[in-house]
């Protein structure tokens, strides 16, 4: 997921629950969801973001909506420039 953005897409930006949203990417979009903390450990460790995945702040679904904007600005393969279009 290097090379992406984040970008709202659709109705389902704003749910309870973080990360939840669609993200652009060089190829096309790709829709993250987590939608609790034992997923969202399991992600982070699939992701390779052990950095995120032990910050405190982030340890609990309350901790991840309070901190909405920095989990997806943080999250380094949804940072960046995504590049030209090719559709």
């Amino acid at each position: 997921m290097r090379g992406c953005r984040a970008a709202t897409a659709g109705f389902g930006t704003l749910v309870p629950s973080c990360p939840i949203q669609a993200f652009e990417a060089t190829d096309g979009w790709v829709l993250i969801g987590v939608t609790n903390d034992g997923a969202w450990r399991r992600f982070c460790e699939a992701a390779g973001f052990e950095e995120m995945g032990a910050n405190p702040d982030y340890a609990t679904a309350r901790g991840r909506i309070e901190h909405r904007d920095e989990v997806v600005a943080e999250n380094p393969g949804v940072r960046g420039d995504p590049g030209p279009r090719t559709n």
